[in-house]
């Protein structure tokens, strides 16, 4: 567990992707999975759930950082803008003092996610 350079993933948020996750999750929210209702909505399109979005980051601290994350790791974020169906996101990790600090945005380079994120060993 030594990586102390920034980290960049990106991740497609495509329509299924929510569709899928909702079905998982048991969260059918139309603003994610009526396309025709979330048409009417402030956001006009319907929006991926925050923990799918989440769910990218820990993939990308599980894949660097694997059972110490799993076991370890804590994420403290605010969601800035919602992530619309059909956007690309962008990962950025980038060590922080005893942690990191982690920033999203969209295929249109808005913010989307900002936070920080650690490793507590024997959490």
């Amino acid at each position: 567990m030594t990586t102390r350079t920034p980290l960049h993933r990106t991740a497609s948020i495509t329509q299924q992707s929510i569709d899928t996750y909702a079905e998982v999750s048991g969260d059918r929210n139309p603003i994610h999975v009526d396309p025709a209702w979330a048409a009417q909505s402030l956001f006009g399109t319907t929006i991926a759930h925050g923990q799918l979005v989440l769910g990218h980051v820990s993939a990308l601290f599980e894949d660097e950082f694997g059972v110490f994350w799993t076991e370890g790791g804590v994420l403290d974020v605010k969601f800035v803008s919602p992530v619309h169906s059909g956007e690309t996101i962008s990962i950025d990790v980038t060590p922080r003092g005893p942690g990191f600090s982690i920033d999203i945005s969209d295929s249109s380079h808005r913010t989307v996610v900002v936070g920080s994120a650690e490793i507590r060993m024997g959490a």
